[in-house]
């Protein structure tokens, strides 16, 4: 995989969201969402971020914060 790769990309952002579901770790489970916000922003898909932040507002999460002051908008 390298630079450009954006089906990779989403690929790996799902695995870490399967591989560490909300349902089974309440604590570190929105992290994998967090990330797929990120590199779908990153590459473009403002949608599926959007998606990905509406769903991490839907529950709480300790990194909210973080990810707030980390985002320019």
């Amino acid at each position: 995989m390298g630079l450009g790769n954006k089906a990779a990309a989403f690929t790996f952002s799902q695995r870490a969201m399967a591989a560490m579901p909300i349902e089974r770790d309440a604590f570190d489970g929105p992290a994998p969402i967090e990330i797929l916000a990120r590199v779908a922003a990153q590459l473009g898909e403002p949608d599926r971020a959007i998606a990905a932040l509406q769903e991490l507002l839907s529950i709480p999460y300790e990194g909210m914060t973080r990810l707030v002051i980390g985002w320019k908008v």
